[in-house]
């Protein structure tokens, strides 16, 4: 990303604001000019760190803690965020579940089901929560951040795979759906 402000009085939501990508997201869309809300699950003091970082850079920051996992919480915080900025028009899903790598054999069903609640449940809980609100601010944009094991499943990350790669075909069909919608419009109204 540049330093240029093509982000200018944008309203941004991010999820995993408080660490690695999410954070580096946060802070570059405050730098470009957005206001920035961002979901964060525990870590109190980093998510602090990070509003504060967005203020100092002149923009708006609102730190919303919520598992991204549990639906009516992430619906909640969406709401909220668009409720403080007045609308939200871009959505970036940047967090991702973290754990130890196992085995296929060894991999216990709550590391399996936390990968898949938070990669890819907890994405389409985000997005369909924030398409209210993207509409409503005229169309905005989605951004979701995936991983190479979506491609290549590597060693003892069957869950971060299978998860991401759900991501990239939820992209996929709503990307597909949207091109279909705008093309079924045109067709309609050249006819």
């Amino acid at each position: 990303m540049s330093s240029d402000t093509d982000f200018d009085n944008r309203k941004a939501f991010v999820t995993g604001g408080s660490r690695g990508i999410g954070r580096a997201v946060c802070l570059e869309l405050a730098r470009r000019g957005a206001d920035v809300a961002f979901l964060y699950r525990s870590r109190d003091a980093e998510a602090e760190a990070t509003a504060a970082e967005i203020r100092s850079l002149g923009r708006r920051a609102l730190a919303l803690k919520a598992d991204l996992a549990d639906a009516a919480g992430v619906g909640a915080a969406i709401d909220r965020a668009a409720a403080e900025f007045g609308r939200l028009d871009v959505l970036i899903q940047a967090a991702g579940a973290m754990g130890a790598w196992h085995e296929t054999a060894e991999l216990a069903t709550q590391d399996w089901d936390r990968y898949l609640a938070v990669d890819l449940s907890g994405a389409f809980y985000v997005i369909r929560a924030a398409l209210p609100h993207l509409r409503q601010a005229g169309g905005g944009a989605i951004v979701a951040v995936s991983s190479i094991a979506a491609q290549m499943c590597q060693p003892r990350n069957v869950q971060g795979a299978a998860a991401k790669a759900g991501l990239e075909a939820m992209i996929r069909w709503w990307r597909a759906r949207k091109a279909g919608a705008a093309s079924a419009r045109m067709r309609w109204r050249s006819a």
